[in-house]
């Protein structure tokens, strides 16, 4: 069916790009942009997160809200050192899905400390492939504000109670005196 040509064509671009990683050793500007456009083009082919794609729908987020358990699930497997590190970064991307397709999203993950969750494992979790995944995650998350929404409930790119402050003149940062 199509997934499967989608697949076959993502396996052949993967190919394609090993092929001329292989042979092709030269940093020339126009190997760097070949490449690019081949990860481009494989980057089309993925297929959404089944979460973040309910999220995105009305009728989605009332299918998550009636199944509000399996989402604390989520959270706290990502917050058990016990868990299985694949596991782990599954429920970050997950969690980082449902918050970033719609605002209803955002407050479903934050009504279950999903959000606390992610940025307490982005900043301390042992390993650092889950790190970057709860990093990744809560980037996919501050798409969509608390404050605001659209009528449609999709993303808003004002600020997010995530996004990071811009320095004063008084705590300008590192290095000011």
């Amino acid at each position: 069916g199509p997934m499967g040509r989608r697949l076959s064509s993502f396996g052949s671009s993967v190919s394609r790009s090993r092929a001329e990683s292989v042979v092709d050793t030269s940093t020339t500007v126009g190997a760097i942009v070949q490449r690019m456009k081949v990860a481009h083009e494989a980057e089309k082919l993925l297929p959404p997160h089944l979460y973040g794609a309910l999220a995105r729908t009305t009728k989605g987020c009332k299918l998550l809200t009636s199944r509000m358990a399996r989402l604390g699930r989520l959270s706290h497997c990502l917050d058990d050192t016990s868990a299985r590190v694949l596991h782990q970064r599954a429920a970050a991307w997950a969690l980082g899905n449902i918050a970033g397709a719609s605002v209803e999203g955002y407050n479903m993950v934050d009504q279950i400390e999903g959000v606390k969750t992610l940025l307490q494992c982005a900043e301390g979790a042992a390993n650092l492939s889950v790190r970057g995944a709860c990093l990744y995650a809560l980037s996919l998350a501050t798409a969509c504000s608390t404050a605001s929404s659209s009528s449609t409930g999709a993303p808003s790119y004002k600020k997010s109670p995530l996004a990071p402050s811009t320095p004063t003149a008084a705590g300008a940062g590192v290095g000011a005196s």
